[in-house]
């Protein structure tokens, strides 16, 4: 095992599939990049290698947070209308021919 990538801040979200006011977590766990060699003796005698490797990403500590179905709504709504305003764009409708 070798190069290890710690995780990041820790997550919440919030969800409705909680009672309000209730949290659950999952534990946060390091990344690593590992490896090993795979040995084979043929029937000639001869030997063959193979390296395996692995790269396993860290992840963070992930919390979910239990809301009312109005608070939940109410975030989406803001979201939707930020992502509105940020995609919106002023178009040309005249032509010069």
């Amino acid at each position: 095992v070798s190069n290890w990538y710690q995780p990041g801040p820790e997550k919440t979200k919030e969800t409705t599939s909680l009672p309000p006011g209730k949290t659950k977590c999952q534990k946060k766990h390091v990344g690593a990049d590992a490896s090993f060699t795979y040995k084979r003796v043929l029937p000639d005698g001869s030997t063959e290698e193979r390296v395996f490797t692995s790269h396993y990403k860290p992840l963070p500590r992930i919390c979910l947070k239990g809301v009312k179905k109005e608070e939940k709504k109410d975030e989406e709504e803001d979201k939707k209308e930020k992502n509105n305003k940020k995609t919106t764009q002023k178009v040309n409708t005249s032509s010069s021919f």
